[in-house]
């Protein structure tokens, strides 16, 4: 789509701040005014309208993106979120070590042991460990205590997880990166320690490579949307 506007601003409105390109409101897919509650976060989103040039590349506008899914579905659609992300903890990534080999089992567990410690602390979920995929490491009980915890998470963050979870396999891994628990590079090395282990020992080719680079970008963008 060609860029047709010129102006971009941003206007503290009665429920948040909205984003107007030549004096006319940003509007969700569902044709919402996307309002936001920090002028933080519009800012990032004016900021990404801003710099688009003859065309608008949508693609590259995560966070316009996510900005879209916190005003359409956040609250909406709440119950269906939290609903795709329980089965994330049933077979949670980081519950599932590898038994050899010995150098990326203890890549693992280095990556892996503080953030499980750290999600307990603060969630009061305690996971499962299996070394041998056999079926799901975690139930019902552990899927209640998860359910339990997003209920209690405000709209932004919510989004944040419902991003990052997938994007890493992992509902540990994108809740903590959508809690700031971890950065972004942190949490792209935790997810992808058994490929970056086969590229450094193996030989990597330049689609993985290239796959990597923008799952990055995507975490990033996470990070950026939350950091209000």
């Amino acid at each position: 789509m060609k860029r047709f506007y010129k102006a971009v601003t941003l206007e503290k409105e009665p429920g948040g701040y909205g984003i107007f390109l030549d004096g006319k409101p940003v509007k969700t897919p569902l044709r919402k005014i996307l309002l936001l509650p920090y002028e933080g976060l519009a800012a990032k989103v004016a900021a990404e309208w801003d710099a688009q040039k003859e065309t608008i590349n949508i693609h590259d506008m995560r966070i316009t993106q996510l900005a879209y899914t916190y005003a359409d579905k956040a609250e909406d659609e709440k119950d269906g979120i939290i609903a795709e992300l329980l089965p994330y903890i049933e077979t949670e990534l980081i519950c599932y070590p590898v038994p050899h080999p010995a150098d990326l089992q203890k890549k693992q567990q280095k990556l892996w042991q503080p953030l499980m410690q750290e999600f307990t602390a603060k969630t009061g979920i305690t996971l499962k460990t299996v070394t041998e995929i056999t079926g799901a490491a975690n139930g019902a009980d552990e899927m209640a205590a998860f359910e339990a915890v997003l209920r209690q998470e405000d709209g932004i963050t919510l989004t944040a997880v419902q991003a990052a979870v997938p994007l890493l396999g992992s509902a540990v891994l994108g809740y903590a990166l959508a809690k700031k628990w971890i950065t972004p590079a942190a949490a792209h090395e935790a997810a992808l320690v058994e490929e970056l282990h086969q590229a450094e020992n193996w030989g990597d080719d330049e689609e993985a490579a290239k796959k990597r680079a923008e799952l990055l970008v995507n975490l990033e963008a996470v990070t950026a949307f939350t950091a209000v």
